[in-house]
């Protein structure tokens, strides 16, 4: 993913990763679904209400406590799709070529592939190809003192909820490069 001079220091300012507009919508795609299971359930209700007629199979009471319940999973999922946009900040100082090889080394080691590098980002794809992962996309910004750094499912890609670990893996495995490289 390419990003601008602009949004490079929203994301710092924010320690939040910045996604476009299908992106944000891959990536809280389970939460708009949920919303359309709410939506779906509270309109049958209503509608049972107003015509004075109860359900055949449940009653207006049921169908809006099921809509509840969908509105509730949908508010979880948004707070965790949520918090996987914020960056992980590392405080460490570095020479620009302890962090080359840090990336290289990281790329060898997981897979990583490089899709866009400049001065003060690294934004990488790693390719998982499960069948509920088609991938994460890696982002490092330089700041001072240290990095700002986040690993998500693809949202480029089919959506997926769950990363199997994937994302604290590459997150760890380059400040773990990045530390060794430093301290040697």
């Amino acid at each position: 993913m390419k990003y601008n001079d602009q949004l490079i220091s929203e994301m710092i300012n924010s320690k939040r990763l910045k996604l476009g507009y299908w992106d944000k919508i891959s990536h809280y795609w389970i939460v708009i679904l949920m919303l359309f299971g709410t939506g779906f359930f509270w309109f049958q209700a209503t509608k049972s209400y107003l015509n004075k007629l109860e359900p055949v199979i449940h009653s207006s009471d049921k169908l809006f406590n099921i809509g509840f319940c969908f509105l509730v999973i949908a508010m979880l999922f948004f707070t965790i799709q949520y918090r996987k946009l914020t960056f992980k900040k590392v405080s460490i100082n570095f020479t620009e070529s302890q962090y080359n090889r840090a990336l290289a080394i990281t790329c060898k080691e997981i897979g990583w592939i490089v899709i866009d590098k400049n001065n003060i980002y690294v934004s990488a794809f790693h390719e998982t190809l499960t069948y509920f992962n088609w991938g994460e996309l890696i982002t490092i910004i330089k700041i001072d003192n240290g990095i700002l750094i986040n690993s998500i499912c693809d949202p480029s890609a089919k959506t997926a909820i769950l990363s199997f670990g994937w994302n604290k893996k590459n997150r760890n495995a380059f400040i773990r490069n990045l530390e060794s490289i430093v301290l040697q």
